[in-house]
């Protein structure tokens, strides 16, 4: 009975001092400390236009892989979970896109023809003659269209969970109905704590169940900058405004492309994935069961097998 109300003091001191503290800046903590024992630094490039903000292993003996994040996070939130297996084999960049830890010096910079032109300027100082593109969702279309610019420096392309070429307008209808919102931002860039629930049951195969005094604490660090939401919501926008031009192009890689999606992927259905493996010649495409939008955060195991084994592909 000693023993139980020992450790029954120590929980309860334990959940007082969590719900004093940012798990947030915990977490935070950790996931940088984990980036640098990859091998990775933080790098910041300021140029007229643009301040760009990047994770580098900066080994110049090892083939480039530069792997672009998806909409709603910085690069380290994604990619965390793949950076020490990944720079073992390859120099890993992690960019971060505009309003997602890199900025302009100007409005106006909307577009996804504005993000490749972000990320055109960071490889050019970078002065990489090859490479393996990737990226996931939003960050996924800044990769595909980067390749259509730079198919001369391109080795290979990963494209995950990405809304490219068969995404329509009506692929949103039932997300919003479903959970009664009027734009799909209201989901992607939730007003409070309590919106952010929705998103998880949006993008995850099996959501968490989070204490509310977490989801504070996160929605307080991750969306309190408004000149960050007001940059995200625009560049929403300008991603629906674009979806006509996408849906147009004709992405005719002669390169291999590696196609992952979540079996149960709400956002950007698989259907998309099973067109985009059609339009490709030269890809291949790997459907993860009981993962959703992010198959690289719920079923990391098996995403990190599948890019293992596509990258180490002659």
């Amino acid at each position: 009975m000693r023993t139980f109300i020992i450790l029954s003091i120590v929980l309860v001191l334990l959940l007082t001092c969590l719900s004093s503290c940012s798990i947030f800046k915990i977490a935070d903590g950790h996931i940088k400390k984990k980036l640098k024992r990859s091998g990775m630094q933080f790098h910041t490039l300021e140029t007229e236009e643009y301040t760009i903000t990047y994770w580098d292993t900066g080994d110049q003996t090892k083939p480039p892989y530069v792997l672009l994040h998806g909409f709603g996070a910085s690069t380290r939130f994604q990619w965390h979970g793949q950076a020490k297996k990944l720079t073992k084999t390859h120099r890993l960049i992690l960019p971060n896109l505009l309003y997602f830890g890199s900025t302009p010096k100007k409005e106006g910079l909307y577009h996804i023809s504005d993000q490749v032109q972000v990320m055109t300027t960071l490889l050019e100082h970078l002065k990489l003659d090859t490479m393996v593109l990737g990226g996931i969702s939003y960050g996924g279309v800044v990769a595909a269209e980067l390749a259509l610019t730079r198919a001369d420096k391109v080795q290979k392309l990963t494209l995950f969970s990405t809304p490219v070429k068969y995404f329509k307008e009506s692929d949103l209808t039932p997300i919003e109905k479903d959970f009664e919102v009027d734009d799909l931002g209201e989901l992607l860039i939730p007003k409070d704590h309590k919106v952010m629930r929705d998103l998880f049951k949006l993008t995850m195969y099996k959501p968490p169940a989070v204490p509310g005094f977490i989801l504070k604490d996160l929605h307080k660090n991750l969306y309190q900058h408004e000149a960050n939401n007001n940059g995200q919501i625009e560049l929403l926008n300008a991603l629906r405004a674009d979806v006509d031009l996408l849906s147009n192009r004709n992405y005719a890689f002669d390169f291999p492309v590696l196609l992952v999606w979540g079996e149960a992927d709400k956002l950007i259905p698989p259907r998309i994935g099973n067109q985009l493996k059609e339009h490709l010649s030269n890809s291949e495409l790997h459907m993860i069961p009981k993962a959703g939008h992010a198959p690289c955060v719920e079923q990391k195991r098996k995403f990190n097998k599948i890019l293992l084994d596509f990258l180490a592909e002659n």
